[in-house]
């Protein structure tokens, strides 16, 4: 059936306070003046309500209308019209906004989307020459048969460059769902204090900018991805052969971009032509004094580099170098040159630089400008955010050569939004050096056919009443140390071709098999207070229902299941939290299929490896009626080996927050190490020692840990100090030995140093570090940790760790065992899971750990590690790394 999008509605928006009427004209600035007047387009894609949502389709519409009456009385330049190239006024002549319906539903758009329907979605055609007296804003939104929603801005380049369009959605968002503190308030009068507007600027400086942006010619649109993996390897490349020089992820892939148009430029002209490539460069944080990141307006202006292709510096590492040189222009005094009434003679010369360079030989022009990292895949009205951010379709007939970059859904790859004349589209297009590298236009549609619907949310409490005249749980010292944050582990199990057993049968089951196993384990019902002890044991644990779009066959055939993994987890793993957030939550995701996801979130702040196992053992155990297999817990004993302090030390608490977290953007990726790999690693560990023995997990912690080290030299140029801390089970080597059955975080840290430099970084040194840093709780330091006494050790071990972070500032990766806890057999009744995962994306600010499980047969190792995303991008292209682990296999 052929996509017909029909026209609903028609009408204007406007302001709803009528003082923006009486507000003083918007001055343009100078960089303004000199943008040309057309649409810049964004389209964002969100699938269908939640199915228990009284959130419909015309509730949804009513309250994007509203809330951008109440976005337009802020950003009120936007309901204007530009007057003579010079100021905006009329703010009440109003937005244009349609309302659309489409025949299809999304997925089936999807499915057979090409770029060019895209423009259906859009309410006017991008990068279009436009009438100066164009509205500034105009917006669609387009309603599919199945309830998803598109919804598209076209934004003046006039007034509106990608930092001002992402804070007008971003503000429109928060207002339509009600957060009023993500309320953007932009600043309107900077951009023209600091890039002062001339009364009339020269004929020849417009038409040679119009000449930037627009050559006639049929220009088409294509959408290629670069996954993380490729990324990675032109930062490699770029730098090949250039030690201290650093890139960005998106300057190697612009320069790659570039360097493949100079290769289709060449091939498609008789005779090679020079080559210019124009960034968009944000003036914001480069002006003297810094400009306001809500200043609005086209606060931006280009960075210029040119090569020419007969000559030696068209290879990636020189074209980044050029392009590098170009930008850092913009970081020196340069740019207080552009500023002020002066500044119209910098930008004078830069006008007649280019002019003569296009008089003379004519060159090719690719502009770039980057939108990643803006936030547009963020974006949520109130109903989740865009699970698809597209920009354009066809562009107007006489626009000019421009790639714009913007992010995937999961932040791991980028988009490159490509706009080249037919001729050299046709030949990048089959460009094999560029196709080993870029996919392109590759469907979203598994990804978008994934949802996770809430369908119900509860509170399960303790099924006896005797429970809420429990003692408090006191928190043990060990406790007490450890942050408030959520690990995570997500069993699935397959459909049951038992008929008698339903969904439904086994959540029924779960859930009266909870609130009796919270008798046993009450402190998991309660709420944390001041750090100290556990009470409220009747507060209830959260207990979510979730329905999934897919059969489970399908999703873990997804060669990028792990990004969705959080949709079956009740709260995102790894994240701070309030001190008084619930111990434990639960979330069951129902499969088309009949098959399930437990996803459980338990708080470590309570909860280690040990206790967390005990209790899904103990909830397994009562839903198949198999009393004799429940664990008991202890709830005395930790507290009692490791007394609480009351007040504890504030640096200590900080200290053990620095250990767990530190601002940045981290990543997660599933590695399998199969039992030969395993065995060829132990192998190296002995170091040619047969007397020696590595276990498993002591082996592939020092492994990871070695090419975390080298990923970790290469990024930073210097070699940095690192440092690896793994998780010790206490239980056993206390003095008396404490019960297995401890309730607590009954763990501490071993501690290995190690620096690049030295030449004890081989394997088999690295692990006889890690055993004498083991080796260490074997030994009388376990009993000076205990009682009273025990927290003068505990400090000095904190204060130790200080030290080095204060002098150092080293790496730090952390290491855990989940090995033979048992979650792979866990059986509530119907069989054992085909599956246990952990987690997608962690939090903002967590920092670099890897969690070891054994595979399902027992033989192999998965390691979930979370890393930076530079150094993971270097890791996951390390051969020495690949020769063992196999990536999400």
């Amino acid at each position: 059936m052929k996509m017909e999008v029909h026209i609903v509605s028609r009408e204007v928006i406007k302001p709803s306070s009528p003082e923006v009427q009486h507000k003083k004209p918007y001055k343009l600035s100078r960089l303004d003046q000199l943008t040309p007047t057309t649409y810049s387009t964004v389209i964002f894609f969100y699938r269908m309500h939640d199915v228990n949502s009284d959130d419909t389709t015309r509730t949804k519409l009513d309250r994007c209308k509203k809330s951008l009456t109440e976005t337009l009385n802020i950003f009120y330049p936007l309901s204007g019209r530009v007057r003579g190239n010079r100021f905006i006024d009329s703010f009440n002549e109003g937005v244009p906004y349609i309302e659309a319906q489409v025949n299809c539903r999304l997925s089936d758009f999807l499915k057979h989307s090409e770029i060019e329907s895209l423009n259906r979605f859009l309410p006017r055609q991008p990068f279009t020459k436009e009438a100066m007296e164009a509205p500034p804003l105009a917006l669609q939104l387009t309603v599919f048969a199945c309830g998803g929603m598109a919804l598209a801005g076209a934004a003046s380049h006039k007034i509106v460059d990608g930092a001002t369009s992402k804070a007008l959605f971003s503000t429109w968002a928060a207002i339509s769902r009600g957060d009023f503190n993500d309320i953007k308030h932009p600043d309107f009068e900077q951009a023209s204090l600091f890039f002062p507007p001339r009364d009339s600027i020269p004929q020849s400086h417009l038409s040679l900018m119009e000449t930037l942006w627009f050559t006639e010619g049929n220009y088409i649109t294509r959408r290629f991805v670069f996954n993380a993996k490729a990324i990675a390897t032109f930062k490699a490349m770029a730098i090949a052969g250039k030690p201290g020089v650093k890139t960005s992820r998106i300057q190697a892939l612009t320069c790659f971009i570039w360097k493949s148009f100079i290769a289709a430029s060449r091939a498609a002209s008789d005779s090679p032509k020079p080559s210019i490539l124009v960034e968009a460069v944000d003036l914001r944080s480069r002006t003297k004094p810094p400009m306001s990141h809500d200043s609005t307006g086209n606060a931006f202006w280009w960075a210029t580099a040119f090569v020419n292709p007969m000559g030696p510096k068209t290879e990636l590492p020189e074209l980044v170098e050029t392009l590098n040189a170009a930008t850092a222009l913009y970081e020196t005094d340069y740019t207080q040159t552009l500023q002020g009434e002066d500044g119209f003679e910098t930008m004078s010369e830069y006008c007649n630089q280019l002019e003569e360079l296009f008089s003379l030989e004519k060159p090719d022009i690719l502009a770039f400008t980057c939108w990643s990292y803006l936030g547009f895949t963020e974006t949520n009205f109130g109903w989740g955010e865009p699970f698809w951010v597209a920009l354009m379709g066809k562009v107007g007939p006489a626009f000019r050569n421009l790639t714009v970059l913007i992010e995937t859904r999961d932040g791991r790859g980028i988009e490159a939004w490509i706009t080249l004349d037919e001729k050299r589209m046709a030949i990048l297009e089959r460009d094999p050096e560029f196709l080993a590298f870029a996919s392109p236009n590759p469907s979203c549609l598994f990804t978008a056919l994934i949802e996770v619907h809430i369908t119900s949310k509860e509170l399960i409490k303790p099924s006896s009443p005797a429970i809420q005249q429990k003692k408090p749980y006191k928190l043990s010292l060990l406790d007490q140390l450890t942050p408030n944050t959520y690990s995570p582990v997500i069993l699935f199990y397959p459909m049951m071709n038992d008929g008698n057993i339903t969904a439904k049968t086994r959540i029924d089951s779960l859930k009266k098999s909870l609130s009796e196993t919270l008798n046993l384990y009450y402190p998991f019902s309660g709420r944390v207070k001041d750090n100290l002890f556990i009470d409220c044991f009747n507060a209830g644990v959260p207990f979510l229902e979730a329905q999934v779009s897919c059969r489970l066959s399908d999703y873990l055939k997804h060669h990028e299941f792990e990004s969705l993994l959080n949709h079956f987890l009740p709260c995102q793993p790894f994240t701070k939290e309030d001190m008084s957030a619930p111990i434990t939550a639960f979330q069951v995701s129902v499969f088309s299929c009949g098959g399930i996801s437990l996803g459980c979130s338990v708080s470590h702040k309570l909860v280690d490896g040990a206790t967390g196992k005990a209790f899904v053992s103990t909830w397994a155990s009562k839903s198949r009626g198999e009393h004799s297999e429940v664990i008991q817990p202890d709830f005395d004993e930790a507290s009692l080996f490791f007394p609480p302090r009351n007040p504890l030390p504030q640096n200590h608490v900080s200290l053990m927050e620095t250990l767990w977290f530190t601002e940045g953007n981290y990543v997660t990726r599933r590695f399998v190490f199969n039992h030969k790999a395993i065995a060829m690693l132990r192998a190296k560990a002995r170091g040619g020692r047969p007397d020696t023995k590595p276990s498993r997990t002591e082996t592939l912690s020092c492994f990871i840990w070695k090419c975390s080290m080298a990923a970790s030299k290469a990024i930073s140029g210097s070699p940095k100090l690192s440092i690896l801390v793994e998780t010790v089970n206490l239980r056993t080597r206390t003095k008396p030995p404490m019960s297995d059955a401890s309730a607590g975080d009954n763990f501490w840290w071993a501690a290995a140093m190690a620096h690049p430099t030295d030449a004890n970084t081989e394997l088999h040194e690295l692990v006889n570090q890690l055993n004498e840093a083991t080796a260490l709780y074997d030994s009388d330091y376990t009993r000076t940790m205990q009682g009273e006494q025990g927290f003068e050790t505990m400090s000095n071990f904190c204060s130790q760790l200080e030290g080095l972070f204060s002098l150092e500032k080293p790496d730090i990766f952390a290491f855990t065992s989940w090995c033979y806890l048992g979650f792979t057999t866990t059986n509530f009744g119907w069989g054992e899971p085909i599956w246990v995962g952990l987690m997608g994306k962690v939090g903002p600010a967590f920092r670099n750990l890897t969690v070891l499980i054994e595979t399902k047969d027992g033989t192999g190792i998965e390691a979930w590690v979370t890393l930076d995303e530079d150094r993971m991008a270097i890791l996951e292209r390390d051969p020495e790394f690949l020769a063992f682990a196999s990536p999400n296999p």
